[in-house]
């Protein structure tokens, strides 16, 4: 039956077999391959993607889903490609297809998660989460964008901790996660009634003047982001709270 379908809609729109913008058959062919798909072919797909397909329907609820399936399988390979290949499809129109998930059913957080987990060029992989946590979804699910006037202690979070606890890096680590949750808690409580919004966390993402912060990236899981208009700082390890304290006051320039 699909078979069918996506001949007829290819026939109705008079589509050639040597087109690549709005090709259907060639989504078809990516998302049947799964874990198979060669590179060649991961390329032609994306090539598909354009601004005018966005009057085609049909392929727009079909590529689109496609689209995050193939991330979610072939996350390496999905960046590996786009990332060598920008001159030839259009990057916009992907970053616009992540934004509008087709349909409720996508995993985006799982999405998100694949992507980080590629060790390539961190530009690419920011505008493309950046784009998925844009769209409509869950908002308790979504990357916390960070303000003005935001000091935001990071930690890991109990997957993390566990790994350094059982890793051959694991001397200090219970008495560097007290002593700094003990120093952050000091500031915190210090500016609870002021302007400036201090909190801690163990969120791995947050998004700072449109940039894409991932905990896991880090020289240390411990640090504070600091963040004002225009500017964000990141400053990693275990500090007093008489050295935050200076921190902050160099960072925002004035005592709070």
């Amino acid at each position: 039956m699909i078979l069918l379908t996506i001949s007829l809609y290819v026939n109705s729109y008079g589509q050639q077999t040597d087109s690549l913008k709005c090709n259907i058959s060639i989504v078809l062919d990516a998302s049947e391959s799964g874990d198979k798909i060669s590179e060649n072919l991961l390329l032609k797909f994306l090539e598909t993607f354009g601004l005018d397909c966005r009057n085609n329907a049909e392929f727009s609820e079909f590529s689109n889903g496609t689209l995050y399936k193939v991330i979610q399988i072939n996350p390496q390979k999905f960046i590996k490609i786009l990332n060598d290949n920008l001159s030839k499809v259009d990057f916009n129109e992907i970053l616009f297809n992540l934004e509008n998930p087709v349909n409720d059913l996508i995993d985006l957080d799982l999405t998100i998660n694949k992507i980080a987990d590629v060790k390539i060029d961190k530009s690419i992989k920011g505008k493309l989460i950046i784009a998925i946590n844009s769209g409509n979804w869950d908002e308790s699910k979504k990357i916390h964008e960070l303000k003005d006037s935001t000091v935001m202690f990071f930690i890991p979070d109990s997957t993390q901790f566990n790994s350094i606890a059982k890793s051959d890096n694991s001397e200090g680590i219970y008495e560097v996660s007290s002593d700094f949750g003990f120093y952050a808690n000091k500031i915190i409580e210090k500016y609870k009634d002021s302007s400036l919004n201090v909190n801690i966390s163990d969120d791995r993402f947050f998004i700072v003047n449109n940039q894409l912060f991932d905990r896991l990236e880090q020289k240390s899981p411990y640090g504070v982001l600091l963040v004002k208009q225009d500017k964000f700082e990141i400053e990693t390890g275990v500090f007093t709270d008489s050295g935050l304290q200076q921190m902050i006051n160099d960072f925002f320039k004035t005592e709070k």
